[in-house]
């Protein structure tokens, strides 16, 4: 038997197919029946009262099929959703990291230039080349990457040394600000 893992988009397509040709089986088959009996076979049926039970059994488990393969295919998709969620709150986190790093550097060094990546447990976060020069207006811009999730920070610094006030910080798509 050829075991395939449910996390690839492949993997639930080709399941989902099965699952769709099981259920036009069944259809087929129930239609069948339907069209062989007719009212001249109802008596027929009054007769037999093992074939209705059958017939029920077979509706039943229909039923009780689609609706395994539909919880078992919604908690694929919501394990799948939160594993998301994690890896871009890691991100984030990682991008937040390199961000106060680089504002501690510069507070220690005005002259530091970024430029940096570090790695933290299975994520990385890098740190572009910090814009501005001095004591006023600087720009820095991090990014955090976790698995397939990033995320991207704009920090524009209007003073570095005491007391340091920064005029935005922002999670963006594409960075802007930096050079």
């Amino acid at each position: 038997m050829k075991y395939v893992s449910l996390r690839s988009p492949t993997s639930r397509q080709a399941l989902m197919q099965r699952f769709i040709r099981f259920i036009t089986f069944l259809t087929f088959i129930r239609s069948n029946l339907i069209n062989r009996m007719n009212l001249r076979n109802l008596r027929n049926l009054q007769k037999r009262p093992g074939f209705i039970f059958l017939l029920m059994v077979l509706a039943v488990g229909a039923l009780v099929t689609a609706t395994t393969v539909s919880l078992i295919l919604l908690g694929l998709a919501g394990e799948r959703t939160g594993y998301s969620v994690v890896r871009s709150a890691q991100a984030l986190e990682l991008a937040r990291l390199c961000a106060e790093r680089a504002l501690r550097e510069l507070r220690v060094d005005n002259r530091y230039a970024g430029g940096v990546t570090v790695t933290v447990g299975d994520g990385t976060c890098t740190l572009q080349s910090i814009g501005g020069s001095g004591n006023n207006n600087r720009t820095v811009c991090a990014e955090g990457r976790s698995g397939g999730a990033v995320r991207r920070l704009e920090i524009a610094v209007e003073q570095i040394q005491a007391p340091t006030r920064i005029t935005s910080w922002r999670a963006v798509q594409a960075f802007s600000l930096c050079p």
